[in-house]
């Protein structure tokens, strides 16, 4: 049997993506399980679970593993008092997304939604100031939301949908990026996501790439796992970018950053954020009868990203379970910046 085409992936992981758990996998989510406390187990959807299988299918011994993660992931979920990690604004939640400005843009055919955070838009330095448990609190937050925000996306074009594109813009970031506290905050950052969010990443787009960090990736990409190339698109130009945004992923001119080429002017995270913690309290709020409904149409309606498609489905996801930024299984991005 020959090499997957990059087609072939997606095609694969697509169809993955919108299984709910499948037999082979139920061994799995039973020991991840068993290894929990009640309050832990509490903390983890079934959504979570999936995830957590999925994301560290590649490991070996995958059961060890796997069992692992569930308990790392849980013990976190404990520390944060995750039950309230979106009802609720923290003192720096404000000061954290202006010092690191991301936003969110539309989807692609298959409803993945677009996230984009631009170098130019990261205060390394204040970021570098944060203490270990407040910066994974906050950025723990953001990718919550981002959880959320999935879980509308999914009801609306009626597939299971825990997975994003995102764009990372290195203009700007030269090659002191590769070294020093600029790459140890960027790194931790995304290392929050990738520990604790796992099996979320559709696609990434680095654009505007430092020529060491392109240089760099072509000594490496032949020992990534096919996977995570697949995953990884690693473009200076991002017209470039923008072209195969389009016709690998059926992305729309409306649902791409304005600044790339396209028409979208992209909504700041925060506010996001902000949707995301009115509904859930609007959900804590309301009589039971009425819980089923959260995401209300109304902020999924507002929320929704303008652009891009997905057509029917299986009627997968309600609330999509923990996913972030980076399984990047084998090969974490941290590691390459």
């Amino acid at each position: 049997m020959g090499k997957e085409t990059v087609q072939e992936i997606d095609e694969r992981l697509q169809a993955e993506e919108q299984s709910p758990l499948r037999q082979e996998e139920e061994e799995y989510c039973t020991a991840g399980r068993a290894a929990l406390t009640d309050a832990q187990n509490a903390l983890l959807s079934d959504k979570d679970c999936l995830t957590i299988i999925r994301g560290y299918q590649t490991y070996d011994p995958r059961k060890e593993e796997t069992t692992k993660a569930f308990v790392m992931i849980a013990e976190w979920r404990e520390k944060m008092d995750y039950g309230k990690i979106i009802t609720q604004d923290y003192p720096g939640t404000k000061q954290f997304h202006d010092q690191w400005e991301e936003k969110v843009y539309g989807n692609d055919k298959h409803g993945h939604v677009l996230l984009c955070f631009r170098y130019m838009g990261i205060d390394t330095n204040a970021i570098a100031e944060y203490d270990d448990d407040e910066l994974e609190q906050l950025v723990g937050q953001k990718l919550e939301a981002y959880t959320w925000l999935k879980g509308v996306i999914s009801k609306k074009v009626k597939q299971q949908r825990y997975k994003h594109t995102i764009i990372v813009d290195l203009g700007g970031a030269g090659t002191g990026l590769l070294s020093g506290k600029k790459r140890g905050v960027v790194q931790k950052v995304i290392g929050i996501g990738g520990d604790y969010f796992p099996e979320s990443l559709w696609k990434m787009y680095v654009i505007n790439t430092p020529w060491a960090l392109k240089a760099m990736f072509s000594v490496v990409k032949p020992f990534i796992h096919p996977v995570t190339q697949a995953k990884i698109n690693i473009i200076g130009d991002p017209k470039h970018a923008l072209k195969k945004m389009q016709q690998n992923d059926g992305f729309e001119l409306s649902a791409i950053p304005d600044f790339m080429g396209g028409t979208h002017p992209g909504k700041p995270t925060y506010e996001m954020l902000e949707e995301a913690i009115a509904a859930t309290k609007a959900a804590a709020a309301a009589p039971a009868a009425a819980l089923s409904s959260v995401p209300s149409p109304g902020s999924a309606q507002a929320l929704l990203p303008a652009g891009g498609g997905g057509g029917g489905g299986n009627g997968g996801a309600a609330a999509a379970s923990a996913g972030g930024v980076n399984p990047f299984y084998p090969t974490p991005l941290g590691t390459m910046l």
